[in-house]
C-alpha cells in the first residue's frame, strides 16, 4: 500500500525516507505528497506513518492520510492574490511617482509667477487683487504639499517611516484651511434653507 502511494516518480525519494525512519527505530514518519487522481487531477495528502514498538500494535504499521487538496488550492489562490496585490502596489507607487513629478513641474511655474505677481504688484492694485494673488500662492503651496503627501502615502508599504506621535490640532487646522472654500459654500447653502416654523 505504501509503495503504491510512493510510486509516483516525484514521491519515490520520500519512500526511502520512510524506510530509513523504520530502520532507524523512529516512532513515526510524516510527509506531504502529491498524487495523481483518476481524472488526472492532483491530490495533496498528509501521510502519517507510525511504527509502534510496544503494546498491542507492536510490530505493525499504522497509517493515516489527511486530504490537503482544498487547503493547497486555497494557499495557491492566496499566494496568487498576494502576488497580484504586490504588483498593483508597485504599479501604484510608480504611478504616484510619475504623477507627482509631472504635476510638480507646472505647479512650480504657477508658483513662481504668482509669487512674482505678489512681490511686484502688491499694493499697486486694489486690496481684492492682493488677496486674490495670495489665495493663488497659498493654493499652489497646498497643492505641492498634497502631491508630496500622495507620493509618501503610496510608498508606505515599501519606504514607510516608523509610526510616531503627531499634533492632531495642527492637522485639523491644515484640513480646515484646505477645505475652507467648501465649508464656506456649504455654510451659505445651509443658511438659505428655510426652517419650518
Amino acid at each position: 500500500f505504501l509503495k503504491e502511494i510512493f510510486s509516483a516518480p516525484e514521491n519515490a525519494p520520500r519512500f526511502g525516507d520512510c524506510l530509513h525512519a523504520l530502520i532507524d527505530g523512529q516512532p513515526f514518519f510524516k510527509t506531504e505528497l502529491t498524487l495523481c487522481g483518476v481524472n488526472g487531477s492532483q491530490l495533496h495528502i498528509l501521510l502519517n506513518v507510525a511504527f509502534p514498538r510496544s503494546g498491542s500494535y507492536s510490530g505493525t504499521v499504522l497509517v493515516s492520510i489527511t486530504d490537503l487538496t482544498d487547503r493547497k488550492i486555497a494557499e495557491k489562490r492566496l499566494k496568487q492574490f498576494s502576488d497580484d496585490l504586490k504588483l498593483r502596489n508597485q504599479e501604484l507607487e510608480s504611478f504616484a511617482y510619475v504623477s507627482s513629478h509631472d504635476l510638480q513641474e507646472p505647479l512650480r511655474t504657477i508658483s513662481s509667477f504668482s509669487q512674482l505677481l505678489a512681490s511686484r504688484y502688491r499694493g499697486q492694485l486694489d486690496s481684492d487683487a492682493d488677496e486674490f494673488i495670495q489665495f493663488i500662492v497659498d493654493g499652489v503651496t497646498r497643492m505641492q504639499t498634497l502631491i508630496r503627501d500622495l507620493l509618501t502615502y503610496s510608498r508606505l508599504g515599501t519606504r514607510g517611516k516608523p509610526f510616531a506621535k503627531v499634533q492632531c490640532d495642527i492637522i485639523i487646522q491644515d484640513v480646515l484651511s484646505d477645505l475652507s472654500l467648501n465649508i464656506k459654500e456649504t455654510t451659505q447653502k445651509l443658511t438659505m434653507i428655510p426652517y419650518p416654523s
